[in-house]
């Protein structure tokens, strides 16, 4: 008698995004578990925005097409601002899981004078920086458009603001930056 492991008819058919091998996720991978073990993975800061904040200054906002929500660790940037009866739980790019006490409406002083005021800006004291939510803004019918040195925003013809590329992630800068 020899017993033969069957295989799942919905088994996944893509590539892994780590290995590039057919037939597994990222999330499954043994390659890139062995190499986390071995403390081998780095980690982009694209990836890991809020890791990488600790680094920047109050007033720089990373922009971030994933992100659901424009979210912040700096209170006195908020004009108006409403606790939550609840809070909402966020689970960011790490997995790792925190919680918005609060949201309100930003005002941003950009380097050029110009303001811009970001609404619906959850407040979440447990993580360093801000991000900017490419969704959030594309609901308000803001295009953003990206290039290698630059994500420029873009409200019909009327450019509303630009971020500049650092490393793998695009900084708004705003008055106030040290």
């Amino acid at each position: 008698f020899v017993a033969k492991k069957s295989y799942d008819k919905r088994r996944f058919n893509g590539k892994c995004f780590y290995c590039k091998k057919t037939g597994h996720k990222e999330t499954e991978c043994r390659k890139k578990k062995a190499d986390e073990e071995r403390g081998q993975v780095a980690r982009e800061t694209s990836d890991y925005a809020f890791t990488a904040t600790s680094a920047m200054g109050k007033s720089e906002w990373l922009v971030d097409s994933g992100a659901s929500s424009h979210m912040t660790s700096v209170r006195d940037k908020f004009v108006s601002m409403k606790e939550l009866t609840t809070p909402v739980r966020i689970t960011i790019a790490d997995g790792k899981k925190i919680d918005a006490v609060a949201m309100g409406t930003v005002g941003l002083k950009l380097m050029d004078g110009t303001s811009v005021t970001l609404s619906d800006v959850l407040y979440i004291p447990e993580v360093e920086g801000s991000l900017i939510s490419v969704a959030k803004l594309a609901e308000k019918d803001v295009i953003a458009q990206f290039s290698k040195d630059k994500c420029v925003f873009r409200y019909g013809d009327a450019t509303v603001m630009e971020a500049k590329r650092c490393g793998n992630v695009y900084k708004l800068k705003t008055v106030g930056d040290e």
